[in-house]
């Protein structure tokens, strides 16, 4: 992968996170989901997809730092299942806590 498209998806994936945490602190205010994705205009299909790749950034970024992805290879829906399905037990017990004190937004991901 050359600098420019790793650039590129560097970009893209820190607009996506910004996303995800502008609808978390708003859905923090109005606490439903629904509204908070009504306010900054975001289909909640994106952002579940998007939410196992921010919940890692919030609960372990040591893990996500060391995450590959390849945008030649495969698409961000792809990375997102993938990184779903390979957390270790702690990290998923870390992602639940997390999320029960209203720290991550209650979206589950759907396979």
């Amino acid at each position: 992968m050359d600098s420019v498209t790793k650039d590129v998806w560097n970009k893209m994936l820190f607009y996506c996170l910004y996303e995800l945490f502008g609808v978390l602190k708003t859905w923090r205010k109005v606490r439903t989901t629904s509204e908070s994705f009504c306010r900054h205009n975001v289909d909640k299909g994106t952002v579940a997809a998007a939410a196992p790749i921010a919940e890692l950034q919030i609960a372990e970024p040591k893990t996500y730092s060391t995450l590959v992805f390849d945008p030649a290879v495969e698409t961000s829906l792809t990375f997102a299942k993938r990184r779903a399905s390979s957390v270790h037990p702690e990290i998923k017990r870390a992602v639940e806590d997390l999320r029960a004190r209203g720290h991550l937004l209650p979206v589950l991901m759907k396979y």
